[in-house]
């Protein structure tokens, strides 16, 4: 029997899995070959359409006349809607991670707006805070702007990451640090890739001595057949690169319907300052859709895939992304070791991934907590926790490694927050996908603290395989922090009021000591606006950015008015017995007004609020003011502050 044109052509390339590129021959074989069967996909589901009675189908065939052209016509519209040195609340201890905020020796570089600034912070016995400089890095000399995110120090080098959504290039600005904290710019790098904005991770990372970026490029005709590059933006010539060879790249495991090379880059910190951008690539080709992942030991890429089945089945609209093909997607996880004797390796899991908090590497283990939907798409579905040893990667498409399945959790719709703690993996509800269960319209957009209509469980599910335990703390987890000697929560309880928790471990259980806070709330949820320290009676002390409840502001627009206020930074103590709120450092009193121009470029995407420690020093970043403050077991004390221009 004749094959159909789709699985013809998937048979091709699924015949050369896991292959080496090589030569720019077998990239536009790929290519055309990709090409080919999104087109046979899309044929054979319009058929199918048009078999069931779909007459908008039967006319995209031309079967039968058209007379409503202008109606048919959709158009769409792309947009971009040394340990002592480490303050940020980063997700592996070994692994520090971009921020607007980074140290360097006594220094503190703080990224806002567009502007650079340099604090020197003294010493423990001269402690201080002054401002050293300010750089206005948004603006380049060519008047071309750029959305600076992140950055990264290492010691007398740092790295500032933005993106030039005019060129559609990510750009590195490499600095040196004198002894004396200033900056002096060395190289400006662009990498030709589309935007690497995460709602939640962030794009930069240090590993060992080298910079440590994730980053994707479409490998269809409408990237107009680019290839990964980058350029020295300060040499006159602006001559483009490859970022990486053909013979690093492997061809994908699993055929992908929307092709994009996966690359992981590693710059070493000190060769970032010449004419050349001295970074090693690899990469594979997978399906766009991808979460990363990295451990002191690899980089784990988990990208999704169409088991053969699913993609040829005529039924399936490949472009529908709404509600994730009701579980019919898997997940293939490449590990990129740093080790260099060892190579890169694959695995097979059940079930999708939903962000980098989904994956932990312990005692030569992956841990992955993959969620498979339910057969309608306001069902949760199932968690799937699955292991595999890291030296079980393999690299035979034809004896692939299969993750093992360590527990099967029943999931609520609204069990959105996972995390993996020491204790094991805790799942918990979150407060956004409780009130998007509410249907009285008035109720959602106009009230306030809108009541939660229910209260699902908290579960703690070990890694053993052990069944989940349930944990009641009477309130949502959006977010989950390990903490010294316990587990931080924070979320809502039922009536909407802030609420938090530390979970602290007794005998083989997890014992909630929970806190209702009045009068005030959190403003920011991303991890790296929490922070903790141990103090030193054993004391630990944790916060996050809050301000008072705005009663006049609805729930639904709430996210969009934060963005680029000022918070106050509250802290709470733990003693391993009692947990209670210390103080609440005010923000409120700068005089430094905003130095943006556009009304947009006052929203601080990746927030504009943190809280650290080192020395036995208690430091606030909110907006334009770097407050420091003491504790002295019972109150925060202000202790001196600099307004950042």
């Amino acid at each position: 029997m004749q094959r159909a044109p789709a699985e013809a052509v998937h048979a091709q390339l699924a015949s050369s899995a896991f292959d080496i590129i090589g030569n720019a021959g077998a990239l536009e074989q790929f290519r055309a070959r990709s090409t080919a069967l999104r087109e046979a996909l899309r044929q054979q589901h319009l058929e199918h359409l048009c078999r069931t009675g779909d007459l908008h189908s039967c006319r995209r065939l031309g079967l039968i006349p058209d007379d409503r052209r202008s109606l048919d016509r959709i158009e769409v519209v792309g947009s971009r809607i040394s340990a002592a040195d480490v303050i940020t609340n980063n997700q592996e201890s070994g692994v520090d991670e971009g921020d607007i905020v980074k140290k360097s020796g006594r220094f503190l570089f703080v990224l806002r707006q567009g502007w650079l600034h340099v604090v020197d912070t003294g010493t423990p016995a001269s402690p201080a805070l002054a401002l050293v400089q300010s750089l206005q890095v948004a603006t380049d000399p060519t008047g071309e702007t750029v959305w600076y995110d992140e950055i990264l120090a290492f010691g007398d080098r740092l790295v500032l990451i933005g993106y030039n959504f005019e060129k559609g290039v990510a750009e590195l600005l490499s600095y040196a640090i004198d002894h004396s904290g200033r900056l002096q710019r060395e190289a400006r790098y662009w990498i030709r890739v589309p935007d690497y904005y995460s709602a939640s991770n962030y794009l930069g990372r240090i590993e060992g001595e080298n910079l440590l970026m994730v980053l994707t490029m479409p490998l269809d005709d409408q990237a107009g057949n680019r290839w990964p590059a980058w350029s020295n933006r300060d040499d006159g010539a602006g001559v483009w690169q490859p970022l990486v060879d053909l013979e690093a790249v492997h061809l994908p495991v699993a055929v992908p319907v929307n092709p994009v090379i996966h690359m992981v880059v590693r710059c070493p910190f000190r060769q970032l300052r010449g004419e050349s951008l001295a970074c090693a690539t690899t990469g594979v080709v997978g399906e766009r859709g991808s979460i990363s992942y990295v451990s002191p030991s690899a980089v784990y890429l988990a990208v999704e895939y169409w088991p053969p089945s699913a993609l040829l089945d005529p039924e399936v609209d490949h472009l529908d992304w709404r509600n994730r093909h009701k579980g019919l997607r898997s997940t293939i996880i490449y590990r990129f070791p740093f080790a260099a004797e060892e190579g890169i390796g694959f695995a097979l899991f059940e079930g999708l991934a939903g962000s980098q908090f989904t994956f932990v590497e312990r005692n030569s283990q992956l841990h992955a907590a993959l969620t498979k939907p339910g057969p309608e798409s306001s069902e949760a579905g199932v968690l799937l926790l699955q292991s595999i040893a890291t030296g079980a990667f393999g690299s035979d498409p034809d004896a692939a490694a299969h993750a093992r399945i360590d527990a099967r959790v029943s999931l609520d719709p609204s069990h959105l927050t996972f995390r993996f703690t020491d204790h094991g993996l805790l799942i918990g509800p979150h407060s956004g996908a409780l009130l998007d269960e509410l249907t009285e319209f008035d109720a959602f957009h106009k009230s306030r603290h809108p009541p939660l209509p229910r209260m699902p469980p908290l579960l703690l599910q070990r890694l053993d395989g052990a069944p989940a335990r349930i944990i009641e703390t009477g309130h949502t987890a959006d977010q989950v922090e390990s903490v010294y000697g316990g587990v931080a929560l924070s979320g809502r309880d039922q009536t909407g009021r802030w609420t938090v928790s530390i979970l602290a471990p007794r005998a083989s259980a997890l014992v909630p000591h929970t806190l209702t806070v009045p009068g005030i709330e959190q403003t920011e949820g991303r991890s790296h606006a929490f922070n903790h320290t141990r103090w030193h009676d054993g004391t630990a002390l944790l916060g996050w950015p809050v301000s008072p409840p705005d009663d006049a502001v609805p729930w639904s627009e709430l996210h969009w008015r934060r963005l680029g206020q000022v918070s106050d930074l509250a802290l709470f103590r733990w003693d391993g017995h009692s947990f209670g709120l210390a103080d609440v450092i005010d923000m409120q009193h700068s005089r430094t007004p905003p130095k943006c121009k556009d009304p947009w470029g006052c929203e601080d995407w990746y927030g504009n609020a943190r809280l650290f420690f080192f020395d036995s020093r208690i430091f606030a970043l909110s907006g334009p003011r770097l407050v420091e403050a003491s504790w002295d077991g019972s109150r925060v004390t202000p202790l001196r502050s600099v307004d950042l221009p």
